[in-house]
């Protein structure tokens, strides 16, 4: 409901569905993957992952929503690529700290890092890179619980949770008609 707020819209599935085949068929990193297709790597993890799911999901027989995600889809406004950074690596700051520079004095980002006391971009970047290249992303090895596998909740009525009873009460007239829910 907050008018300023106004994320960027979800990309399609079939671009999904195109990242997982890259990344299965030509083993493309994610980094090649996210500069390719302008999201950032943690984006691409959590896609490929969500692809691994529902992958499983599809051989254990559970039936995938195709029609409603692609109703989201229009509805949503979804595209086929993205423009953001690859990582996220700037550091909360707090106040914003200013300093006076003459025009023709150079100010470099190291300049800034410096008066900041924090460490230049560059070296933040290597340092991711270098993290990626010690520790690959991997599908292999990870256990349901890590991919955050859920369960699902059958359609037998008899085997299906009797926890809750819904019902409905109409509390409203004829032109006001209004109806509620119980939880018992």
């Amino acid at each position: 409901m907050n008018p300023q707020y106004k994320p960027q819209p979800p990309l399609t599935d079939s671009t999904k569905e195109s990242i997982w085949k890259k990344f299965i068929e030509t083993g493309q990193s994610v980094r090649e993957l996210g500069t390719f297709y302008g999201i950032s790597i943690k984006r691409v993890e959590a896609i490929l992952k969500l692809k691994k799911l529902e992958k499983d999901m599809t051989q254990q027989g559970v039936p995938i929503q195709k029609n409603f995600s692609l109703n989201m889809e229009k509805m949503l406004g979804a595209r086929s690529h993205r423009q953001e950074p690859l990582t996220d690596m700037l550091p909360k700051v707090g106040k914003p700290k200013f300093s006076l520079v003459d025009e023709d004095d150079k100010f470099t980002p190291e300049d800034a890092a410096k008066l900041l006391n924090r460490q230049p971009i560059a070296s933040l970047q290597e340092q991711e890179l270098r993290k990626e290249l010690i520790k690959p992303f991997t599908l292999e090895g990870k256990t349901q619980q890590q991919l955050q596998i859920t369960t699902v909740i059958r359609k037998d009525p008899e085997i299906a949770n009797k926890r809750f009873k819904f019902r409905f009460k109409n509390i409203g007239e004829v032109y006001h008609s209004c109806a509620c829910f119980v939880i018992f």
